[in-house]
This record gives C-alpha cells, sequence and structure tokens, in this order.
C-alpha cells in the first residue's frame, strides 16, 4: 500500500468513525424530547402508552448505540452497586408479589413494572459513555427544547387551550404530564441544566436565549 493509499484508508476509517458516534447523543436527545412532550391527544390514555412508547424505543437505541461504540463504558462502582442491590431487591419483590403482571410489565397508565425501572438502569449506565463535549451540547440543548416545550403546553392549559382538557382535584396544571406532581418533578430535574445552558454551558449564544426562555418558563 502506498503513503496515498494509507493515508485515504485512514481517513476513510476516521470518517466513518466520526459519522458514528453521534449516534447515543442524539438517541438521548430523543429520549429526553419523548419523556417530556409524548402526548396522544386522541389516545385511550392521552399521557401514558405513547409516551412510555417512545421512552422504550429511544432507550433500546441509547443503549444499543452506546454498546456499538469503539470506547468501551466505564461504569462508576458505586451507582454500579446501588443499582444492582436495587435490582435484585426488585426481582424479589416482583416474584412474591400478587399481580405479577402489572408487576412485571406496569399499569397502561403511568404506573411502572419492573421492566421499566431495569430500562432506566440501562439508561443510567449508557449515559455514561456520553463524556464528550458535543455530547453534553447535545443533552442542554435537548432540555432546553424540552423545557420549553413544557412551558409552553402549561401556559396553553393554564388558559385553556390545551390539546387535552384536563380537570383535576387541585386545580393545578398537569402539563404534558397529565400530572402536576410530575410536571413539578420534571420541571426541578431539567430547570438547573437549563439555567446552566442560559450561563454558559451551550457554546451558541442563540441556543442561550432560548435556555433564558425555557429557564424563565421553568420557573
Amino acid at each position: 500500500m502506498t503513503g496515498a493509499q494509507h493515508h485515504l484508508a485512514v481517513s476513510s476509517v476516521a470518517e466513518q468513525s466520526h459519522r458514528a458516534v453521534p449516534l447515543p447523543r442524539w438517541a438521548a436527545a430523543l429520549l429526553i424530547i419523548g419523556a417530556a412532550m409524548a402526548v396522544d391527544p386522541w389516545g385511550w390514555f392521552p399521557f401514558g402508552p405513547l409516551r412510555w412508547t417512545v421512552i422504550s424505543v429511544a432507550s433500546l437505541l441509547l443503549v444499543a448505540a452506546s454498546l456499538r461504540q469503539q470506547t468501551p463504558i466505564r461504569l462508576e462502582r458505586a451507582t454500579l452497586l446501588g443499582w444492582g442491590g436495587f435490582l435484585g431487591w426488585g426481582i424479589v419483590a416482583s416474584t412474591v408479589a400478587l399481580d405479577q403482571i402489572h408487576t412485571w410489565i406496569g399499569t397502561p397508565d403511568r404506573r411502572l413494572g419492573f421492566v421499566t425501572v431495569a430500562l432506566m438502569a440501562l439508561d443510567f449506565f449508557a449515559g455514561q459513555a456520553l463524556a464528550a463535549q458535543q455530547d453534553h451540547q447535545v443533552i442542554l440543548h435537548a432540555m432546553t427544547v424540552a423545557v420549553l416545550g413544557i412551558g409552553a403546553y402549561t401556559l396553553l392549559e393554564v388558559i385553556g387551550l390545551a390539546p387535552v382538557d384536563l380537570a383535576t382535584a387541585s386545580g393545578r396544571p398537569g402539563g404534558p404530564y397529565g400530572s402536576a406532581a410530575y410536571l413539578g418533578a420534571a420541571v426541578a430535574l431539567m430547570v438547573p441544566a437549563v439555567v446552566a445552558a442560559a450561563a454558559g454551558g451551550v457554546k451558541s449564544v442563540q441556543w442561550r436565549y432560548a435556555a433564558t426562555a425555557a429557564a424563565a418558563l421553568g420557573l
């Protein structure tokens, strides 16, 4: 092989590797945005089945893409032991539960089963592979989009224009989750990251403006 051929071969491999790397980060972005905004206004239960379908597909895509990467995933020991103990106890509890089916797979509306919890564990460890700076940028962009979507939906709900007409005993908005508790938990989880993005965590000025708007809506 001549020097020029060798250079072309190395360049081709590097280019293919470069194209393969972004898949985990985009799967993670799909997971974040889908978990926040997947609502089916015409479905049997608007806030459950479609969201969990998107979460399941995006999670499996994230895990599969992370495992295909050249760089091995470095698992943090303490969290590995914690998840191992938790999942082990979950298997025991699910095995002796009275409602076997729903204990393992959950219910169609919003209650988790063991399979979903195990999927969360896989997401957690696959996420540890997203260590590059560009990975962090895409994650912050996805959180910004998610919080903007949550805020916009909630505002529409407050003024009576949401796609789903939801009546709650407390009178509090449920946002795209259909639950005030879930809405509060999601905002509490993502708004700090969006604030960090607005403060300089993202490189693009336009994304900083978007993150600032998202943080204002989230707060």
